[in-house]
């Protein structure tokens, strides 16, 4: 994990071997997006609500681990190996 979450230091990342192996490398902040424009946040975040509200929303939810199982999902999100979202049960299901 990197960024805000992962509380590390500046990441410097020779570019290079990146390119020559077509490989990218993206991210996305949420938290500064929400310093620097609230406004914008809050109408994406409604619209997103909006859409999960009506059912409109679907979410690729491919694999679901319980709580005990949380070193085998980190294995798998780590290797790449996942296609969609995994979720993480921390507790069982309501009635």
């Amino acid at each position: 994990m990197y960024g805000e979450a992962g509380r590390h230091p500046d990441l410097r990342l020779p570019v290079l071997p990146l390119w020559k192996n077509n490989r990218t490398l993206t991210g996305y902040n949420i938290g500064d997006l929400a310093r620097r424009d609230p406004a914008l946040v809050r109408t994406h975040a409604l619209a997103a609500l909006a859409l999960a509200a009506a059912g409109d929303l679907h979410i690729d939810i491919t694999d679901e681990y319980a709580l005990p199982d949380a070193p085998q999902a980190h294995r798998v999100l780590q290797s790449g190996a996942n296609r969609g979202k995994a979720v993480l049960a921390v507790a069982p299901p309501r009635p």
